[in-house]
């Protein structure tokens, strides 16, 4: 199905403008490519120092949503406490990070084992349930996928703690 439908001139305008200004500092994103490419290869290594690394990747996180999520907070009208609220406990779950190293580890392993447990699930029943499209086996491969990733990850999970301490 087609459309003869134009974008209007001024969003035009917009994604042109928009384009123009991020290409001319094409030279960040290529840097942050770089800089995340040599951290995923770091990680894979899968030794302490990357396990450490990843640890600090998620307390980072979490303090900068926590800062994030109180800076919000000032300019929301309504609902001000949750921003609050939200933001001491991101904090909170920062410095823990740092603390607690180890446990980090294997808390993030169970939620995310948990997630593709739950879409794993739901993919097998998509694929298997749904009404028949083409491809609907590469649903049926990706939920398998996901549940072996969750158990595998689970079991990374453990290693990690018991590495950390």
């Amino acid at each position: 199905m087609t459309s003869n439908a134009r974008p209007s001139d001024a969003l035009q305008d917009a994604v042109s403008t928009g384009a123009r200004s991020l290409s001319a500092v094409w030279w960040l994103f290529l840097t942050v490519g770089v800089v995340w490419t040599l951290f995923g290869m770091y990680v894979l290594s899968y030794r302490v120092g990357s396990l450490a690394a990843v640890t600090a990747l998620v307390g980072v996180a979490f303090l900068y949503g926590g800062v994030t999520e109180l800076a919000a907070a000032s300019w929301v009208r309504s609902g001000r406490w949750l921003f609050i609220v939200g933001g001491i406990m991101a904090l909170a779950a920062g410095i823990l990070t740092f603390v607690w190293p180890g446990i980090t580890l294997y808390v993030v392993a169970i939620l995310l084992a948990w997630y593709l447990i739950i879409f794993g699930v739901m993919h097998l029943i998509s694929a298997l349930a749904g009404p028949k499209v083409s491809y609907w086996w590469t649903q049926l491969l990706l939920g398998v996928a996901e549940i072996f990733a969750a158990f595998s990850i689970r079991q990374a999970g453990r290693r990690a703690e018991h590495l950390l301490g």
